[in-house]
C-alpha cells in the first residue's frame, strides 16, 4: 500500500483504509495551520513509520501559547516597541506622494494614435522620489507635490470610526461604571450607615460612600493591569496617581470639610444676633446685620471621606474593573 503525499498530513482514516470524505481536506487545513502557529507538524515522527503511528494512536497536543495581549507585546520580536505612544509614532519612511493624473491622461492620448508608452522607474538614492521616462518627447510630467503637513494629515485622519473606539476602551469603560454607580448608590448609603433622609441631590455632590475618586482611580489602574501586565510601567504610574487620589480624599479634603462645619456654626450664631469680631477696613466692629449675605452662604461640608469610604471605593472599582474584563 502506498499512499500520494506527505505522510505528517495524512488523516487518520486514510492511514487506517476505511474510506474518507472531505473531512479529511479540514484536517490536512487545520495540520497545516498548527505547523504555521508553532514552526512543526504535531505528529512528525522520527520516520514515516513513526509519523504514521503517531497520527493513529497519539492524542493532539497543543504546546502552550501566548495567551493575552500583554505576553504577545512582551514578545522579544515586539523589543524597543513603545505600545503607549503607538498610535502617535512615525513609521520609519513616508514616500513622498507622486501625482499620476497627467501620466494617465498622456497614456490614454498616447495609445488613442497608435504610439506606445513606456515607463522606467529609477530609485534614488533616498528612495524618497520616482522618475518617469517617456518615449514620448511631448509628454512632459510634473514634479511631485510639496509633502503635506504631518500634523495636519492627521488630523484629517482621524474620522468618526476612530471616535466611536472609545468605547472598546476598557480603561475608560471601567472607571466611568464605577464612578457612575458610586455616585448613583450614595443617596441610598447615606440612608443605611449615616441614617439621614433619602436625599437624592447626594448623587451629584461630593463626599459620603463610598469614595468614587478612588473607586474610579483604582478601577483604571486595575483595568491596565489586565491589559498591559504589572510590570509596566503605565500600571505603575497609575498606581502612584491612585494612592495620591486616595491619600487627598481622606487627609486634605476631609479636613477642609471639617473646617466647613466650623465656619457654618460660627456663621450661623452669628445670625442670631451675637456679634463678629471682624474688623472693617477703618477698624469699627462689624454687626452681623452689616455684614453682605455672602458671609452667611453655608460652605458644603461633605467633601473629603473617611478611611472606611476610601477603602470600600477602592474595593467596589477593583470590582467594577474585574468585571468589565470578565464580561467584554
Amino acid at each position: 500500500m502506498s499512499f500520494v503525499g506527505t505522510h505528517e498530513y495524512l488523516a487518520p482514516e486514510i492511514i487506517r483504509g476505511e474510506g474518507h470524505g472531505s473531512a479529511v481536506d479540514w484536517w490536512t487545513f487545520g495540520i497545516f495551520l498548527y505547523e504555521l502557529l508553532h514552526g512543526t507538524t504535531p505528529f512528525k515522527g522520527p520516520g514515516n513509520r513513526d509519523t504514521l503511528h503517531n497520527v493513529v494512536g497519539r492524542p493532539l497536543k497543543f504546546p502552550d501559547l501566548l495567551t493575552g495581549a500583554t505576553e504577545i507585546k512582551q514578545h522579544p520580536f515586539f523589543e524597543g516597541v513603545n505600545w503607549a505612544l503607538v498610535r502617535s509614532a512615525a513609521p520609519p519612511h513616508i514616500p513622498d506622494p507622486v501625482d499620476l493624473g497627467p501620466l494617465t491622461a498622456a497614456r490614454g492620448k498616447a495609445k488613442g494614435h497608435g504610439e506606445m508608452l513606456k515607463q522606467s522607474f529609477v530609485s534614488s538614492h533616498n528612495a524618497n522620489a520616482l522618475c518617469f521616462s517617456v518615449s514620448n518627447p511631448k509628454l512632459s510630467l510634473l514634479s511631485p507635490p510639496k509633502k503635506p503637513n504631518r500634523l495636519a494629515s492627521s488630523a484629517l485622519n482621524v474620522g468618526f470610526q476612530d471616535v466611536t473606539e472609545v468605547i472598546h476602551n476598557k480603561v475608560l469603560i471601567a472607571a466611568g461604571f464605577s464612578g457612575a454607580i458610586g455616585q448613583l448608590l450614595k443617596p441610598f448609603t447615606s440612608v443605611v450607615f449615616y441614617k439621614k433622609k433619602l436625599d437624592f441631590r447626594t448623587a451629584l455632590q461630593a463626599g459620603g460612600f463610598p469614595s468614587t475618586h478612588s473607586s474610579s482611580v483604582v478601577a483604571a489602574a486595575t483595568a491596565i493591569a489586565f491589559e498591559r501586565g504589572f510590570d509596566d510601567s503605565i500600571f505603575g504610574l497609575t498606581v502612584v496617581y491612585a494612592a495620591l487620589i486616595m491619600y487627598d480624599a481622606q487627609g486634605v479634603r476631609r479636613e477642609v470639610g471639617k473646617h466647613a462645619r466650623v465656619l457654618n456654626k460660627l456663621t450661623s450664631n452669628a445670625r442670631k444676633g451675637e456679634e463678629i469680631s471682624l474688623k472693617g477696613k477703618e477698624g469699627e466692629t462689624l454687626e452681623s446685620d452689616e455684614i453682605s449675605e455672602e458671609v452667611y452662604l453655608p460652605l458644603k461640608e461633605s467633601i473629603g471621606h473617611t478611611e472606611v469610604e476610601v477603602i470600600a471605593g477602592a474595593l467596589f472599582g477593583f470590582l467594577v474593573s474585574f468585571g468589565v474584563y470578565s464580561f467584554m
